[in-house]
């Protein structure tokens, strides 16, 4: 499964079992390890001749798989909005406390008190257009989960 910045979060093998009456089931991929390569089959068997049992694979292993992988990211995506509201919240705070005490230094002429301030705002306003960023980043990761189920 690829998440909303085209990179691979998850990978699951699945195995599917045909018996030869149709009986399809689904086990551990682990079983694949048990197999031994053998010769060609002069005749062969007649499960091979079965459809194949992607409607079950689908419903029994894929979709589950899908709605697990999507849940855990989108708890992963909401951590991270968390923690990226709080963090760039208190820095835009910090910002606005500076700004006051720099303005406050230019009503008194303090010398290089304009330059500071300018240099304030402008990281005040680059703070605000970070987290602005990383909103829509953010929603963008997260509608793109919810869309890789439907």
């Amino acid at each position: 499964m690829v998440h909303g910045l085209g990179q691979a979060i998850h990978e699951r093998l699945f195995a599917v079992e045909l018996s030869g009456d149709g009986e399809v089931s689904l086990p551990e991929p682990n079983l694949l390890g048990n197999f031994i390569p053998a010769d060609e089959p002069k005749i062969l068997p007649s499960v091979t001749a079965l459809p194949e049992a992607t409607e079950r694979l689908s419903k029994n292993g894929l979709m589950p798989f899908l709605e697990e992988v999507r849940s855990e990211r989108l708890s992963e995506i909401d951590r991270i909005a968390s923690h990226v509201e709080l963090s760039l919240t208190e820095l835009l705070q910090k910002a606005d406390e500076e700004i006051g005490k720099l303005a406050s230094e230019v009503e008194r002429k303090v010398p290089g008190g304009e330059g500071r301030l300018a240099q304030a705002e402008s990281r005040h306003s680059e703070l605000l257009s970070r987290r602005e960023k990383r909103r829509l980043e953010l929603d963008r990761q997260r509608a793109l989960s919810l869309q890789a189920v439907e």
